[in-house]
Order: structure tokens, then sequence, then C-alpha cells
């Protein structure tokens, strides 16, 4: 595919699964009623179970506050929901229950499958992170509204040994410059802060094709976005496999 072609499959990828996104607030008011966004969450399915997904960095300040998280159209309270989480990975899992669920009003919800291993696809070259830029999403308490505003970012490069100094280990890294980002038009433009984005997914662009003329796509997990390091233009992320290790450490 060409990079214009490329560029719009992620846009179209970002549309599909925007629905896994969870902005992730505390209910310690910013201003005006308005609640701080801590960082980005996604839903992930593990053998028929649904687990909310985020960076631990996100949430750990804020054990002792009721965290308001939003599912869909719901918001949820996140005081009694139990994380389990790994500092050296900075990640952390909560497995939503069903009767957690219904009794928060949460319906049926759509989850990345971390078992689909895409088996016929093959990479495309591109990868991106899903997340909500911090000053484009508000929950207003007070008037019990939100504005939920999903961005991506493509990435051309993945990087097995990153450069950046990082806080976890066995890290995986994507190449990113901010001063030669492009967007969907091939235009420069000034992409917005990578704050409010911690936790959220990286999915990695893969193709199969149907016939000479036709091609499908579908997408994987990457990894689990902790953090940008500028100076190495290096965007952090824990490894998939250490999600598995961490969910599965959860329900044993």
């Amino acid at each position: 595919m060409t990079e214009e072609e490329l560029l719009q499959c992620v846009d179209e990828m970002v549309e599909v699964w925007g629905d896994i996104l969870v902005p992730i607030y505390t209910d310690k008011e910013f201003r005006d009623g308005v609640a701080f966004l801590l960082g980005t969450g996604f839903l992930a399915e593990y053998r028929e179970e649904i687990f909310l997904v985020t960076a631990q960095h996100v949430i750990k300040d804020h054990s002792d506050k009721l965290l308001v998280i939003g599912i869909g159209d719901t918001s949820v309270p996140l005081s009694k929901m139990p994380f389990f989480a790994s500092k050296e990975n900075d990640l952390a899992v909560s497995r939503l229950e069903k009767e957690w669920a219904d009794e928060a009003g949460v319906g049926k919800v759509k989850a990345i499958p971390l078992e689909d291993k895409k088996e016929g696809y093959i990479s495309e070259g591109r990868y991106f992170l899903m997340g909500f830029p911090g000053k484009k999403n508000t929950l207003n308490k007070r008037i019990g509204k939100d504005t939920k505003n999903i961005h991506g970012t493509s990435f051309v490069s993945k990087i097995e040994s990153p450069q950046s100094k990082t806080h976890i280990d066995c890290p995986v890294a994507f190449e990113f410059d901010k001063n030669s980002a492009i967007n969907t038009d091939g235009q420069k433009t000034n992409p917005p802060s990578f704050s409010g984005n911690s936790g959220g997914p990286i999915l990695q662009l893969m193709g199969k094709d149907i016939n000479r003329d036709h091609k499908t796509i579908g997408c994987r997990l990457s990894g689990i976005f902790t953090g940008w390091h500028q100076n190495e233009k290096e965007a952090i992320a824990a490894r998939p496999e250490a999600l598995l290790e961490l969910i599965c450490r959860s329900v044993t």
C-alpha cells in the first residue's frame, strides 16, 4: 500500500477500535466541577473474559480516591474495583466481572482479543497508538456530561532494544519525531501532547490478501503506552507478553 493508503487505514482502524478505549478520571475535582483526566485504559478479551488495562502509574497515586471511568456512554466509579498491578512493567489490570457490569449498568462491550494472532496476515509496517489527549477530553460531574476525543498517532519503526532509560523491564519502543509528524493528508502537523495517552493500546496494522484486487485489514496488540522520551524520539511501551502474564497471575 502507498503511504496515503496506510494513513487512511490507520484512521479507519482508529474508528473501528475506538470503542475499546476507556478514559480514566479521578473523582477529585480539577476546577469548576470538571474531573481530572489521569490517562487512558482499554478493554481486552482473554479466554472469554474482559479486562480493563491501563498503565500502573495512571492509577497508583489515586488508590485512596474515587476513580471514574467512561465505558461507552456510562460513567462508572472504580472505588471498589480491585486492580492487579505490575510495577516492573507499569501495568494494571482489572477483570470486569458480569455482576459488577450489571450493577454498574454496563452492557455488552467491545474488546481487543489478545488470543487472536492474526494467522495468515502480514504486517503492513505501521503501528498506531490510540488515546485521549488530556486537554481535549473532559468529564463534568455536575451536569453529567463528558467530552471524548480520541487521537491516533502512527509509528513506522518498532524498536526492540530502546535507547531510552526507561522505568520498566524489557520495554519495546516505537520511533516518533514530533517535528516531522504529518496528518492523514500528508501535511505537516503539530500533534497533541501525549499527556492523557498513558495506558493506551498500540496496535499493529495487519493485512491479508483475499484476491489480487482486495485485501482485508486487521490489528493486533503490539504494546501498552507508558511514556514518550523526546530526546531519543521513542514512544515506550510494555510488551503484550507482559500483559498476558499479568492477566494470568491475576486470575489464579
